[in-house]
């Protein structure tokens, strides 16, 4: 049992609620970018800009893979980089976030 707690903390933007997934990680806490809803009804999302791979994702996604059965859901959403033009992740990446149950969107520029 994981108690989803809504720290009210305006990320430096003043654009997005942080909550914290406070449970027993051992490996850490898990910070979404954004959460609707309420307990079990709640959606957790995150959002990348980019392209994602490695370590730094690894363990958001095994977090999220403890969280999700506890929540309606956790979604990522991937956004093109400005810079770079890059979007998405990479397969071994994909692969964890199907087997940990995240939904993933890909936001393909206009």
């Amino acid at each position: 049992m994981f108690l989803l707690t809504e720290l009210g903390i305006p990320d430096y933007k003043q654009s997005k609620i942080v909550t914290q997934a406070v449970g027993n990680f051992p490996i850490g806490y898990r910070f979404h970018d954004a959460a609707v809803g309420d307990g079990i009804n709640r959606i957790l999302y995150e959002s990348r800009v980019g392209y994602v791979s490695g370590w730094f994702a690894s363990r958001q996604i095994a977090r999220d893979s403890t969280l999700v059965e506890n929540v309606g859901g956790i979604e990522w959403h991937f956004f093109a980089s400005a810079r770079t033009g890059k979007i998405g992740m990479s397969q071994p990446t994909l692969d964890m976030m199907k087997e940990a149950g995240v939904e993933v969107f890909i936001h393909l520029p206009r």
